[in-house]
């Protein structure tokens, strides 16, 4: 367990091991949106003006944001380093990211439909069908984030392609970066901000040039390094030290985590990330950190977790509606009601998504290369 991960990469992996402190890290933010809108939820109903549950507090919904994006960064550049370079990775690489987010996304569209289908058109349907990466208002609200999600697979999956791939990926960072480098970092380094570009990615492609996309960058430059070079333990130790350090030296330009901060704070937020997973899968792998099953089931929960619990949210809205309760009541209505989307999205993991995805992964079976590159979490959620 002492070897780098570098070098046993170099031997086929025949089994897909799960990085178990990523999982729980994976369930921990998921819950903590949930738990976020689920106060805010709540706290419409009080009876009394400005009075809410744990005083109004709010969770750092944002944070768990940016480390979602972060670790989908890294996840794809750990399960498809071997893949750059491959025309014949890319149909399987789409397919598969498909089949990750549609299903589960679909099935949990049809509740907010069911109430609110006088407002769609033709239209509207498809973009919200098709999580095509524009700007819409979200029937499930958490889906703006699979926006960015969608267009980050579509392009990284070109950037799989022969030849043109690798220059495509530097192409993107460098274009990112020039739209949203301050102009007085620009002028020192004899560039104008690029105008056309903005407006570009202002509007046709908001999605593909968004200061997001520089956690996901983030994300890659961990997992490359993970799967490039060999980190030995005292160095990922180091990396989680720094990175952990870093993020909270930054909580206060975020308001404590609940927003995104400027722009600017994308790059050093998305690099303080990519530490803490570095250094958490590396630690891991060598076996200095140890989790059970249980973390790979809390893993198997998140995304079903994040998906379902606002149109859960939205059927106890709809039947709520005018109803006020005393601060007690409230707490009651808290506890019962996390309790519930905590079930109901476990029955909806194992019962629904995970059979799923095991069948659709039997579909795709016999067109499956098996990779000399070990994945790093799981089914590269």
């Amino acid at each position: 367990m002492s070897e780098p991960i570098a070098a046993a990469s170099s031997r086929p992996a025949r089994s897909r091991p799960t990085i178990g402190s990523l999982e729980i890290g994976r369930f921990v933010a998921a819950s903590v949106v949930v738990i976020d809108h689920l106060l805010s939820d709540i706290g419409r109903h009080s009876a009394v003006a400005g009075t809410s549950i744990l005083g109004g507090l709010a969770f750092p919904g944002a944070i768990a944001v940016q480390f979602f994006f972060v670790l989908s960064g890294f996840v794809m550049m750990t399960a498809h380093h071997a893949d750059f370079g491959r025309a014949a990775a890319l149909p399987r690489f789409w397919w598969r990211r498909i089949c990750r987010i549609y299903p589960a996304y679909w099935i949990t569209l049809l509740i907010p439909i069911h109430y609110l289908y006088a407002f769609l058109t033709p239209s509207y349907l498809a973009n919200l069908v098709s999580l095509w990466p524009v700007d819409v208002v979200e029937y499930n609200p958490p889906a703006w984030t699979l926006r960015y999600e969608v267009a980050f697979y579509l392009v990284f999956g070109l950037c799989l392609l022969p030849k043109v791939g690798r220059p495509l990926l530097a192409l993107w960072v460098a274009a990112v970066c020039w739209v949203w480098c301050p102009p007085a970092l620009l002028s020192q380094v004899g560039l104008v901000p690029p105008a056309a570009l903005t407006r570009f990615a202002t509007h046709a492609a908001s999605r593909f040039l968004a200061p997001f996309e520089f956690y996901f960058f983030a994300g890659l430059l961990g997992g490359w390094i993970v799967v490039a070079r060999p980190v030995g333990r005292w160095a990922a130790f180091g990396a989680l030290t720094v990175g952990v350090a870093a993020l909270a030296a930054m909580l206060p330009a975020t308001h404590w985590g609940h927003d995104f901060g400027s722009p600017a704070m994308a790059v050093p937020g998305g690099l303080a990330f990519a530490a803490v997973i570095l250094g958490l899968a590396v630690l891991e792998r060598h076996g200095v950190l140890r989790f059970g099953r249980m973390a790979k089931r809390l893993g198997a929960m998140s995304y079903p977790l994040y998906i379902l619990h606002a149109p859960l949210l939205l059927i106890v809205t709809v039947h709520t509606k005018g109803r006020t309760y005393g601060l007690p009541t409230l707490y009651v209505v808290a506890l019962l009601g996390l309790v519930s989307i905590y079930a109901l999205s476990a029955i909806f993991a194992f019962g629904i998504d995970q059979p799923i995805q095991r069948l659709l992964r039997r579909l795709s079976a016999p067109t499956r290369r098996r990779s000399i590159v070990p994945v790093i979490v799981g089914d590269e959620r």
